[in-house]
């Protein structure tokens, strides 16, 4: 029943788009101004695409800033387990602030320091 229609509906489809084609060329050479103002708005969408990355990678910034803010609150309550996990959280999202940061490297410090610590102290109570 089908393959009656598929020629009929293709040859009908080619015609479309060729009065389509038509009608886009003749709006372009009477009009150039059209074109002009489609290559417009196709090079401000480039610049909002480097735009909305530049306002993701802030953002970015600035939620491993609070996750690293976060973790320093967990290492004064002595909660070093979850401070680390959020020092790696942090690090995902910026991975630069992970090496060039003091705070950083003085929390991992400290957490590293209390895990020897834990782990001495259990060698030396269960021996």
């Amino acid at each position: 029943m089908f393959r009656r229609l598929r020629l009929p509906f293709l040859f009908s489809s080619l015609a479309f788009l060729a009065c389509a084609v038509y009608a886009f060329v003749s709006a372009f050479q009477s009009d150039p101004a059209l074109l002009q103002e489609l290559s417009v708005r196709y090079n401000l969408l480039g610049h909002t695409r480097e735009e909305r990355k530049a306002e993701e990678r802030k953002s970015d910034l600035a939620y491993a800033a609070r996750l690293r803010g976060d973790a320093y609150a967990r290492i004064e309550l002595a909660d070093y387990d979850k401070a680390a996990t959020r020092l790696d959280q942090a690090a995902h999202y910026d991975p630069d602030g992970e090496h060039g940061l003091p705070e950083v490297r003085d929390a991992r410090r400290a957490i590293a320091d209390n895990r020897f610590h834990l782990r001495d102290g259990f060698a030396r109570g269960s021996s």
